[in-house]
């Protein structure tokens, strides 16, 4: 069983998408490198904050808008049509050694990119630390049995990533080698009941949702 810790470690990248950007988490992270997926560079504009690299196929209609804001060895153009610019943006991290990656935006424009950029986190969630935050709340990709510290009364979502089999304590509604499965069944809006809890995964895997522990990025120890 992984610990999941929030203590020390902070994050290398944040990666923006294409959607509307929180305005007060940038200010937690003044040195750490700001990844903007294509357009996401207009709403770090509106915000007065410039990307570290712009990422994508330039297919947002502004291409010209956007050479004129930034400097051609700050634009890495990927043009491969097989992934989308979320995908492109977290294979440049990882050939690039960051490793620790807050997400933001994720959720925007229509439900099937939303649905689709999930499908990407839980992929990639393997290889990186990812982590997405969204309205004070962490969702990050869980693979393993895990023990985290938490506050009581904390809510705790288990979303299952297809399918998932697990065990929890100190939760309000346990459970005991039971499957969370999509469309079949949720875990959404558990509650602790102690100032931590365990998930053994016995199969699959699953989104938790918790809160924020900003400006702190989870660690499996």
């Amino acid at each position: 069983m992984k610990q999941v810790i929030f203590d020390t470690n902070k994050f290398d990248a944040l990666l923006c998408l294409n959607s509307e950007l929180p305005d007060y988490v940038f200010e937690l992270f003044p040195n750490v490198p700001i990844i903007a997926a294509d357009g996401a560079v207009f709403e770090l504009q509106k915000r007065g904050l410039r990307a570290t690299k712009v990422i994508g196929d330039l297919d947002s209609g502004k291409r010209d808008e956007i050479e004129k804001m930034y400097d051609s060895s700050d634009i890495i153009e990927i043009s491969d049509q097989e992934t989308n610019d979320f995908e492109k943006c977290l294979l440049w991290l990882e050939h690039s050694g960051m490793k620790n990656i807050l997400i933001l935006g994720l959720h925007g424009g229509l439900l099937e990119h939303t649905l689709n950029n999930w499908s990407i986190l839980m992929r990639y969630g393997r290889k990186l630390n990812l982590c997405n935050y969204e309205l004070g709340r962490y969702g990050i990709p869980i693979y393993d049995s895990i023990k985290m510290n938490c506050v009581e009364n904390e809510i705790v979502s288990l979303i299952p990533n297809g399918m998932v089999r697990l065990t929890t304590r100190n939760l309000k509604w346990e459970l005991d080698d039971e499957i969370l499965e999509f469309s079949q069944r949720e875990g959404a809006r558990n509650v602790a009941v102690a100032d931590n809890f365990e998930i053994t995964v016995s199969e699959g895997s699953f989104l938790l949702f918790v809160d924020s522990r900003l400006p702190f990025s989870p660690i499996f120890l």
